[in-house]
């Protein structure tokens, strides 16, 4: 015989709801950054869903007030600056007609062709029950504080350097949420366009990747006790893989989208109720009228038939029957406009019971995350309960090892004494050095005027050198070594910018450009010549190895090869 427990409330516990954290991050592009501006700012568009009592909630997190300005700004710097450096990219390798038509053309953005834009407008948030309830009256501070504070960790922590630019705070609406934006720029160097500023979200691995962004961001906040959403798009691939349909991919529905379609759902609805009641109405007075015209038909039979007994008593019987018709006619009319109020009553008694259930329901939400919170907070006095204790044991070691530092600390102070007298002489030492540092730096200061004026002269010659350098390599001067003497080169017509320019340019070089441009000219020949004579050697080399194989396989009775006789024919004996 077993025996059963009983319990004096079987009523099950609710498991308590969990709640995935929400992020979403839309594409945007730098016209439509005023925009975000301008719903952040409430000063227009769809307002309905907005308390403008609790808009005074709203707050700036992160970023100046100006950042759609300022970020606009340094697009436009930036387009200028890459235009810039492909022009120069361009004429370095002497595309010149290049150059022109790319000034010609002006600058361009700094991204790539994409529909969905370069900059991303995101939306931190959490269903408004994990808050309390719907509205700030109805959350609960502490969850806001913790989910704010958790929120600006994330997006520095993931948005790191300039990426991030903007963070927002909005309390006015259902569900507290954050907006921000982010621009991701990154550099890039190539021969054809030089040092080059790219705007590429893709660079950024929560961007890139959808599924990595939604795992890593249910990770941050897992110790709010928030979870990941829903895995749909795993589930969709392990469904493709055993050949069924998997869930149906969701699209995120603008609020002020989703409120259009509600209001156009119901106002439908309440056209078609209205419709129905009046068609039944219709019906209802359509009968009322065929029955008074069927007993008025009736009336005047009977009244045709007794006519002839008593007219009179026919006339009153059909007034009678003509008043009783319209009575109920009356009270048809009656009946229906009760069924009309009782329809509205009905409607408002559904709307207070909706309300009350609301209510019931953010009610229990509040109780519960009291437990929970209560839950916490015994867990971690028990653990400040364990930290306390090991805190004393640590104590207690650390009362033992003073003493023996004290002992330690007799000692350091009698070297301190000596490091002290040291210290003495070193200062005195040091005030000598200080002395002669200031000294030196007049001296300096006189050197640095001196090399200020010298590297002005040398930049300008630097420059000339640099144009000079450009005619030799284009082919518009030549130098002769041997007369020491500037020459116009195969190219003097086509490439010389003008003749005084060129004058100009030479005239310009310093005598240590000068003299390094002539002793490069005299290197290269010298190399080429070096070159040359290495080259003889060599073939000289061949030449005879050559001949000796053509000896040996004549010594060894071979037949010659004719390749390398005709190549290198032996020599002429002597």
């Amino acid at each position: 015989m077993s025996v059963s427990e009983t319990f004096p409330d079987p009523t099950p516990v609710v498991a308590a709801p969990t709640y995935p954290v929400v992020l979403r991050m839309t594409g945007v592009f730098p016209h439509q950054l005023a925009r975000m501006v301008f719903h952040d700012k409430r000063e227009g568009g769809d307002l309905e869903h907005v308390d403008a009592d609790q808009t005074v909630h709203n707050k700036l997190l992160y970023g100046a007030p100006t950042w759609a300005e300022d970020l606009q700004a340094e697009i436009d710097t930036v387009s200028q600056f890459n235009l810039e450096n492909a022009v120069e990219a361009l004429r370095t390798k002497s595309r010149q007609k290049q150059a022109e038509a790319l000034l010609d053309a002006g600058a361009s953005v700094p991204w790539r062709a994409t529909k969905h834009g370069p900059i991303r407008d995101g939306i931190l948030t959490v269903n408004k029950a994990w808050f309390g309830g719907t509205g700030r009256d109805s959350w609960d501070q502490d969850r806001v504080a913790a989910f704010e504070a958790r929120s600006l960790e994330f997006l520095h922590a993931h948005f790191p350097g300039t990426q991030l630019r903007h963070v927002s705070a909005h309390e006015d609406e259902e569900a507290y949420h954050i907006h921000f934006a982010v621009a991701v720029w990154v550099e890039r160097t190539s021969k054809n366009k030089g040092h080059q500023f790219m705007l590429q979200p893709s660079a950024n691995p929560l961007i890139r990747n959808y599924e990595t962004a939604q795992t890593t961001v249910g990770e941050f906040f897992s110790e709010l006790g928030l979870t990941r959403g829903e895995r749909r798009a795993e589930a969709r691939r392990e469904a493709r893989a055993r050949g069924e349909e998997g869930p149906e991919r969701r699209h995120h529905v603008p609020p002020s989208t989703w409120r259009a379609e509600q209001l156009r759902t119901g106002k439908e609805a309440g056209e078609a109720a209205l419709q129905t009641s009046e068609k039944e109405a219709e019906k209802v007075i359509e009968v009322a009228k065929v029955e008074a015209r069927r007993q008025i038909e009736e009336a005047r039979e009977l009244g045709a038939k007794t006519q002839r007994k008593s007219r009179k008593r026919a006339i009153k019987e059909a007034k009678a029957r003509k008043a009783e018709v319209e009575k109920k006619a009356k009270a048809l009319e009656v009946e229906q406009a009760r069924l009309v109020r009782a329809k509205a009553e009905q409607a408002e008694t559904e709307a207070l019971l909706a309300q009350n259930a609301k209510t019931l329901v953010a009610d229990s939400l509040k109780v519960a995350a009291k437990i929970d919170r209560a839950r916490v907070e015994v867990k971690e006095l028990v653990q400040q309960k364990d930290g306390l204790e090991a805190a004393c044991d640590a104590l207690e070691g650390r009362k033992k090892a003073l003493g023996a530092e004290v002992d330690g600390l007799q000692v350091q102070k009698a070297d301190a004494e000596n490091l002290i007298e040291k210290a003495k002489v070193a200062e005195r030492e040091i005030e000598k050095d200080r002395a002669e540092i200031k000294d030196q730096t007049v001296d300096l200061e006189n050197r640095e005027a001196t090399l200020k004026s010298d590297k002005a002269a040398f930049e300008k010659g630097v420059q000339a050198g640099g144009k000079v350098l450009r005619y030799l390599e284009d082919g518009v001067l030549t130098f002769d070594v041997e007369r020491d003497k500037w020459q116009k080169g195969e190219n003097w017509e086509a490439k010389a910018d003008s003749h005084k320019d060129v004058e100009a340019s030479i005239s310009a070089l310093p005598k240590p450009l000068f003299g390094f441009i002539r002793k490069a000219i005299k290197c290269v020949k010298a190399i080429f010549q070096k070159e040359r004579d290495k080259l003889d050697r060599e073939w000289e080399d061949v030449k005879n190895a050559a001949q000796a194989v053509n000896r040996a396989r004549e010594s060894l009775g071979l037949a010659e090869d004719s390749a390398l006789v005709n190549q290198f024919p032996p020599e002429p004996s002597v």
